[in-house]
């Protein structure tokens, strides 16, 4: 571990920092479920886009 990152570590963990880790995790679990929520939708347009890009390429060749 470098010598300056110890310096960034927490001497002691206490509540504020466990409170803080949990709120951090929260929003990153509540931000890819709503990605997961979003991105199965977008699928029907992807697979168009897919077609019309196969058939644009068959042509020019």
């Amino acid at each position: 571990m470098s010598f300056y990152y110890m310096f960034l570590m927490p001497k002691t963990i206490d509540v504020h920092l466990f409170v803080n880790e949990i709120l951090l995790l929260i929003v990153g679990l509540g931000i890819a479920f709503l990605m997961n929520l979003i991105m199965p939708s977008l699928d029907g347009t992807l697979k168009h886009f897919k077609k019309a890009n196969r058939r644009s390429i068959h042509s020019n060749f």
